[in-house]
C-alpha cells in the first residue's frame, strides 16, 4: 500500500481533507454521488445509488449529519484532482464508514484503500476507539478488520406469496455467496 501511495504522490501532492460541519462543500457531495453511481452502474449493483433523487437524498443526509455533529466526510486530492471520497458518521467513540467512492481513472493507485487507511488514522488521532466498516461483503474489508460481526436479518411478509418470495431470495443469495467463496 505504501508503494501505491508513493506512486500516487509522483502524480501530484496528496491532500486529505475532512469536513465535519456546515457548510459542506457541494462539489464533494456531487463528486461522491457521481462516482458511486458510476461504480454501481459498472458493477451491475442496484440500490440506493440508482434511485432518481439520490443526490438530493445524500445532500440532506450529509447536511443533517453536519448540523448534529456526526458527519465525517473526507476526500483525497492528488494535485488539483479530487480522486476519492469517503462518507462516514461518528457516534460516540465509533466511526462508521458508510460509503466510499473514487474516480475510476485512478483505480491502479488503490484510492479506496488509501481512504480507508486515512480514516482509521483520523479516528485514532481523534480519540475514537473503533472503526466500523459496516455491512457488505467485500474482500478489502478483511484486510482492515481484526474481527467480524454477523448481522441479524429479519423478514416480514403477510401472504403465502410474500413468504415464498422471501425464501427464494434468501436461498438464491446463499447460493451466490457459496459460489463466490469457492472462487476466492
Amino acid at each position: 500500500m505504501v508503494r501505491r501511495a508513493r506512486r500516487l504522490e509522483e502524480q501530484g501532492a496528496l491532500t486529505y481533507e475532512v469536513c465535519r460541519n456546515m457548510p459542506v462543500p457541494e462539489a464533494i457531495i456531487t463528486g461522491l454521488v457521481r462516482h458511486k453511481m458510476l461504480w454501481c452502474e459498472q458493477q451491475g449493483k442496484q440500490g440506493l445509488f440508482d434511485q432518481p433523487n439520490v443526490l438530493e437524498f445524500s445532500r440532506q443526509l450529509i447536511e443533517e449529519a453536519a448540523r448534529n455533529g456526526t458527519l465525517f466526510l473526507a476526500w483525497l486530492k492528488c494535485g488539483d484532482s479530487i480522486i476519492a471520497h469517503h462518507l462516514g458518521f461518528q457516534h460516540g467513540k465509533k466511526l462508521y464508514g458508510y460509503t466510499g467512492a473514487y474516480d475510476a481513472a485512478w483505480v491502479k493507485y488503490s484510492p479506496g484503500h488509501i481512504m480507508t487507511i486515512r480514516a482509521i488514522v483520523w479516528a485514532i488521532e481523534n480519540g475514537l476507539e473503533e472503526y466500523d466498516q459496516m455491512q457488505g461483503e467485500f474482500a478489502y474489508k478483511h484486510q482492515f478488520a481484526n474481527g467480524a460481526r454477523e448481522c441479524k436479518e429479519y423478514t416480514f411478509y403477510n401472504s403465502l406469496k410474500g413468504w415464498l418470495g422471501a425464501e427464494l431470495y434468501i436461498k438464491r443469495r446463499a447460493i451466490k455467496r457459496a459460489i463466490h467463496q469457492n472462487h476466492t
